[in-house]
């Protein structure tokens, strides 16, 4: 854990080993009234083999066929992971994550609170996601179908695609907010790399990139939405061209 550890921290990311304390869901002893929140960012930009021609991205092309499988199991509705960028310029987005991650701030009957606020501030704010994203899109410019089981940096991009971010905002206003990543246990590339590729060539061929499968689902996915399309900077960002 110590190397991998290392590996991490040479692309800017704050590291926590899982023998360390983060943030939970569960009120910490010293602190019950902190707000305390745990989410899954997953892949901050599309895929590099997705078709010229997608409407969704990588993540919500994968939660269709999921849904399909099982729709009491899936995770739809669900958080499309562009919106953790997004909503760094965008107020509709910075609003809803909010909602989804901590209740709202000012959605339907949820009230409005100081440590919402923080939330939506550290969502502005924060470099820890940016640099998540940006490592890893540095770290995987072909996507799995073209990648090397033997590639140390494609494993850690998709080590990367399936961490968990922890943030505790504490009811105290002169605490600092808390934010680490965990589960960054190292991708075992050789045995995963066909079930990754299989996954791709099965999104791409049963059209879940494109909206063209057999029993269209529909998602909230933030790639082509028009509510940010027009902002240029922003497309730019989410696709990794910035």
């Amino acid at each position: 854990m110590a190397c991998w550890s290392r590996i991490c921290g040479r692309v800017g990311l704050a590291v926590t080993p899982p023998s360390h304390r983060v943030p939970t869901h569960h009120p910490c002893p010293e602190y019950p009234d902190d707000l305390a929140i745990e989410f899954k960012p997953k892949w901050l930009s599309q895929s590099p083999n997705a078709p010229a021609g997608a409407t969704r991205c990588r993540n919500c092309a994968r939660e269709v066929p999921k849904y399909h499988k099982d729709k009491y199991s899936c995770s739809i509705p669900f958080v499309c992971p562009l919106n953790y960028i997004i909503c760094r310029t965008q107020d509709y987005n910075l609003d809803f994550i909010v909602h989804r991650l901590a209740g709202g701030r000012g959605w339907g009957d949820s009230p409005r609170t100081p440590q919402k606020d923080r939330l939506a501030d550290w969502l502005q704010t924060n470099t820890l996601i940016p640099q998540l994203r940006d490592a890893q899109v540095s770290n995987d410019s072909s996507g799995p179908l073209e990648a090397s089981a033997s590639d140390p940096k494609f494993a850690l991009a998709m080590t990367l695609r399936d961490c968990t971010c922890f943030v505790r905002i504490p009811a105290d206003p002169s605490r600092p907010v808390e934010a680490k990543l965990a589960d960054l246990d190292k991708k075992n590339a050789a045995a995963k790399m066909a079930s990754w590729q299989g996954m791709e060539r099965r999104l791409i061929e049963g059209g879940f990139y494109e909206e063209k499968e057999a029993l269209t689902i529909q998602m909230d996915c933030q790639l082509w939405n028009e509510g940010w399309k027009v902002d240029g900077s922003a497309q730019a960002e989410v696709l990794g061209e910035s």
